[in-house]
């Protein structure tokens, strides 16, 4: 199996595209080819897989220039009638750049792990490891690997099988996000009090802040000095996610 690859604008200048740009195609008719295929704004890659027979396998990737044009894809060629009584389905690729690899031995150390990936891998950028907070020598068994785009992700995820992507993170749409007014941080000193909290976040008072909260029932997931703070937005949860919690199922 192979496919058919659609190169990059002759003059395009910059290589960096951000995430969430990619679509996946589906139920293309299998004598179909990139020429046939509808397009919406300006195309980066196209990739349509194909089989040995020289037919394609019924869908492809299309990688635009911007979120905004992929979105725009969606909306408009989803369900699109590229033959008589045939349609396409398009939906937002996963995009996903990082494999999750677990049953690691605890002893062995970030560098040991690069070492170890490097050598049956390529396009590998990042490992991300936990360690305990009481033993900083051994991680917990598993760790994140980050790959420069979601084909070397997908290529080192087929020679390593059976690790496996991490479970995608819930989308929640802009308009909700922008009411959120809550930061999550991770990588917190144990040692660190809520009022050193809000002396650190409010920037010695120049900003206010309603209530800030330290999680003592996660003290392991709190890191050493030395440590980054990781700090993204609280996604609100859904609706549904708040029903199970209280039916317990």
């Amino acid at each position: 199996n192979g496919q058919r690859k659609y190169v990059p604008p002759p003059d395009w200048m910059d290589p960096l595209l951000c995430k969430g740009s990619e679509v996946f195609v589906g139920k293309i008719p299998r004598d179909c080819f990139e020429d046939k295929i509808v397009q919406i704004g300006i195309v980066y890659e196209l990739r349509l897989m194909m089989d040995f027979s020289g037919t394609n396998r019924g869908y492809g990737f299309l990688m635009y220039t911007t979120p905004n044009d992929a979105k725009r894809a969606v909306k408009q060629l989803n369900n699109y009638e590229i033959r008589p009584g045939k349609t396409i389905g398009v939906v937002n690729s996963l995009d996903n750049c990082r494999l999750f690899v677990g049953k690691i031995p605890k002893d062995k150390t970030r560098e040991e792990i690069i070492e170890a990936m490097s050598k049956v891998t390529e396009g590998m950028v990042n490992v991300i490891v936990h360690s305990y907070a009481r033993d900083r020598t051994k991680n917990r068994s598993y760790a994140f690997v980050e790959y420069e785009n979601h084909r070397a992700a997908a290529m080192a995820r087929r020679k390593l099988l059976p690790v496996d992507w991490p479970d995608p993170e819930p989308k929640v749409d802009e308009e909700t996000m922008s009411k959120v007014k809550i930061l999550y941080v991770r990588n917190i000193r144990a040692s660190a009090t809520e009022d050193d909290l809000r002396r650190y976040f409010s920037l010695n008072g120049r900003f206010l802040l309603e209530h800030v909260k330290k999680i003592k029932d996660y003290d392991c997931e709190l890191c050493q000095d030395g440590c980054k703070l990781e700090i993204t937005w609280a996604k609100p949860v859904n609706s549904q996610t708040k029903c199970k919690k209280r039916t317990g199922r």
